[in-house]
């Protein structure tokens, strides 16, 4: 009978040991469906996949700054603060930073190379404004939002693919983008 007691003691301590032991939770990444967009109201804030906050809207004043010696330089280091960027300078047009920082080396050399005025590209955005604006208004979050998909295409490119019925009606569904010495630029709109 002494067995049979010891036993269920040490059932019981053992209970409420592995009770109060509890185990740890820990949120990598979350992206409510509509987080980002203004005014949207989510149960829990979105968390990227480094930890950081979504929720957080972006300071746009940083993305392009005036040095003291009145030059202009983009500061993007997302795909999402290169779209806020592109809106900016689409609405409040700047021509000259655009073509110089926004549009990507990559793309210059392929439209010299096709015998075509680069600068070119910076009016054919300024024309295709509309349509830009209606890809960039349904990928709220750029690289992160919930209706796209980001692929490396090639060294330091990428694609910002928007998906499913998010894609449905538009004539720019995606968003070709390079990284270039930690900044992104624009590649191409298709």
């Amino acid at each position: 009978m002494r067995i049979g007691s010891t036993c269920r003691v040490v059932l019981v301590v053992a209970s409420a040991v592995l009770a109060g032991c509890g185990q740890e939770e820990r949120v990598v990444q979350y992206k409510p469906f509509f987080a980002g967009l203004e005014g949207a109201k989510t149960g829990e804030p979105a968390v990227l996949g480094n930890g950081s906050s979504a929720a957080a809207p972006t300071d746009e004043s940083d993305l392009i700054k005036t040095l003291p010696d009145g030059r202009k330089t983009v500061n993007a280091r997302t795909v999402r603060q290169l779209i806020l960027v592109i809106e900016q300078l689409l609405a409040e047009p700047d021509d000259e930073l655009m073509f110089d920082q926004v549009i990507s080396e990559t793309t210059k050399q392929h439209l010299i190379s096709q015998g075509r005025d680069p600068k070119a590209y910076v009016q054919y955005l300024h024309a295709q404004r509309r349509e830009i604006a209606r890809l960039f208004a349904r990928m709220p979050l750029g690289e992160h939002s919930p209706t796209v998909i980001f692929e490396a295409t090639d060294k330091n490119q990428f694609v910002v693919r928007l998906t499913g019925a998010a894609a449905n009606g538009l004539y720019f569904t995606r968003i070709w983008v390079a990284m270039d010495r930690g900044r992104y630029r624009l590649v191409w709109i298709s």
